[in-house]
């Protein structure tokens, strides 16, 4: 399937791609699509002639970043990627949070003149210490589900055949989650939205205990 461009999204971040002095912050539910966005910024920057060596991205639930805890071991990757000096850089942190204290070294990063965009859920994010430690610093924009709209759009880039009435009861019941429409069974649709409501229950959840 092709991907839907998110033009709603990116048209009200293009005015700030190339900001370093703002802390561009992208929240929003898990599985919203704030990963792929950040991938379509990217995407556009190069289309733009910004050479693939001045963008740095790093997706802390990857296997490859996943034991990166710590501001220093962040640090590190991104040094590791970015140019020291020299020219418009640009920074992509996925799934921040993962990282204690993170703030002081995006602040850093900002003040160095990189372009910084981060995204997590607001509240590992907007409930923390981004609100105090960098107020002023950054701009917050959240990012949902797919709207109607957009899965109309998405069934036409697609060539796939869109009842309206139909289409929107099933948006009704299973809501605007993107990656759904990689599974044309209804079944399978059930099952991944049921999957995902019951990772966010062990996120906000992790254990229960009953009292006697």
């Amino acid at each position: 399937m092709r991907e839907l461009i998110r033009e709603k999204y990116l048209s009200e971040l293009r005015p700030f791609y190339h900001d370093s002095g703002t802390i561009k912050v992208l929240t929003g539910i898990r599985r919203c699509g704030k990963s792929t966005l950040m991938d379509q910024i990217a995407s556009e920057l190069k289309e733009n002639g910004v050479e693939e060596d001045r963008i740095a991205h790093i997706d802390l639930d990857k296997k490859r970043y996943r034991s990166i805890r710590t501001p220093e071991a962040l640090e590190e990757a991104i040094d590791a990627i970015l140019p020291e000096q020299g020219g418009n850089r640009y920074l992509f942190v996925d799934e921040i949070q993962n990282v204690r204290d993170f703030e002081p070294l995006i602040n850093a990063y900002r003040n160095d003149g990189v372009s910084v965009f981060i995204t997590g859920s607001n509240s590992y994010l907007l409930s923390g210490d981004l609100v105090t430690k960098l107020t002023g610093r950054y701009v917050e924009f959240e990012i949902g589900t797919f709207s109607f709209g957009e899965i109309e759009a998405y069934y036409e880039l697609n060539g796939l055949p869109f009842d309206k009435g139909k289409e929107f009861d099933d948006y009704l019941i299973y809501g605007g989650y993107p990656k759904r429409f990689d599974y044309p069974d209804a079944s399978a649709q059930e099952r991944y939205i049921q999957s995902v409501i019951e990772s966010f229950r062990k996120i906000r959840f992790p254990s229960s205990r009953h009292c006697s």
